[in-house]
């Protein structure tokens, strides 16, 4: 074994961790890969959700323009509005 397979043994050595370290930590490299599944994930359940929220206010549109009645109810409980010469109280619960 001479100094040239040394060299060269040393060499490819480099190379292998330089692609490894290019694998595993780089821009575009495994851990990377995982960080961008989790959060793909994360922004698919954010969807969902907001997608569920949506039905249920669409659900609450179409309750409103049928039934008066709970379009007065939903403005006198959760918007705390009143008639034109009605006072509204809130109390803390």
């Amino acid at each position: 074994m001479d100094k040239k397979y040394y060299v060269r043994f040393g060499v490819l050595f480099i190379i292998t961790l330089c692609i490894l370290y290019a694998i595993i930590w780089g821009k575009t490299g495994i851990l990377k890969y995982f960080q961008i599944k989790k959060d793909i994930t994360a922004e698919k359940i954010a969807i969902l959700e907001l997608e569920n929220k949506i039905k249920n206010l669409e659900e609450n549109i179409k309750n409103f323009k049928k039934n008066s009645v709970e379009l007065e109810k939903y403005a006198r409980q959760d918007l705390q509005m009143g008639e034109k010469d009605e006072v509204v109280y809130l109390v803390d619960k």
